[in-house]
């Protein structure tokens, strides 16, 4: 059994969050601006990649993406 599946399914999941989970590097951003200062940030990244494991490796890109996005609305 998955994470996913042990917590109620992606349906759930999606239903019951208050985030769009639909793109990974939104999420990883996401986590990484309000998040990498808590203490459990660690904890936190590695139950969203149980979840998520396509986040695996990409955090830097994410970021990355991100900061090139913010760099064009200017």
């Amino acid at each position: 059994m998955g994470a996913a599946t042990a917590i109620g399914g992606m349906a759930f999941i999606k239903k019951t969050t208050d985030r769009s989970l639909s793109n990974v590097d939104d999420y990883i951003v996401y986590l990484q601006v309000k998040h990498s200062g808590s203490l459990k940030y660690q904890k936190a990244m590695a139950s969203a990649m149980a979840l998520y494991p396509e986040m695996e490796g990409r955090t830097d890109i994410a970021m990355k993406n991100a900061a090139r996005a913010a760099k064009k609305k200017k």
